[in-house]
């Protein structure tokens, strides 16, 4: 028999050996017991927190910071649609991720209103990054119009956090 013939044949008989001894552990544990003690955790549940309507005032470069601090434990932010209405004369705004509990990053930002078409580009932030975001105690998001004059632009959203029901997440402006 060739050589590996033998080691397919190895592999099956260490496979069924493996599983059997899985099987026989689980006969002693009855289908409906509660996981070890351990292994239990606070259900996560899913919340809704306003980053409130701000203005950022002429002239540019102007930045708006808005911190999400955890009431004491970890919190992930699920979604983020944010929104600017800026008035005539703004220049482009773009807003992104500053900050994981207080390290600065160099993350990309994402344009929410280009100046040169006058479009305004409401967006999930955390969509545009292509996953959730997630801290111990806070993540800080930024929004800043760039060039010379520009004009005043208001910018605001919801953040959608993930965490334990015993965790809150208040937003500061900055």
């Amino acid at each position: 028999m060739p050589s590996n013939h033998k080691s397919i044949i190895s592999a099956g008989i260490g496979g069924s050996v493996l599983a059997t001894l899985i099987c026989a552990w689980s006969v002693g544990r009855p289908a409906h017991a509660a996981p070890p003690a351990a292994l239990t955790t606070n259900p996560l549940v899913l919340s809704a927190v306003a980053l409130p309507f701000t203005t950022m005032p002429a002239p540019a470069p102007t930045t708006v910071n808005y911190t999400l601090t955890s009431s004491g434990g970890p919190f992930c932010v699920v979604g983020l649609p944010v929104h600017s209405f800026p008035e005539s004369g703004a220049n482009d705004v773009f807003f992104g991720l500053e900050r994981i509990d207080g390290g600065g990053l160099s993350h990309g930002s994402f344009l929410i209103f280009d100046a040169s078409s006058g479009g305004t580009h409401p967006l999930d932030i955390i969509l545009s990054y292509g996953n959730p975001i997630c801290a111990t105690s806070s993540l800080e998001f930024g929004a800043t119009q760039f060039g010379p004059g520009g004009a005043d632009v208001d910018v605001f959203g919801t953040a959608i956090i993930s965490a334990a029901a015993n965790v809150t997440v208040s937003v500061e402006v900055e």
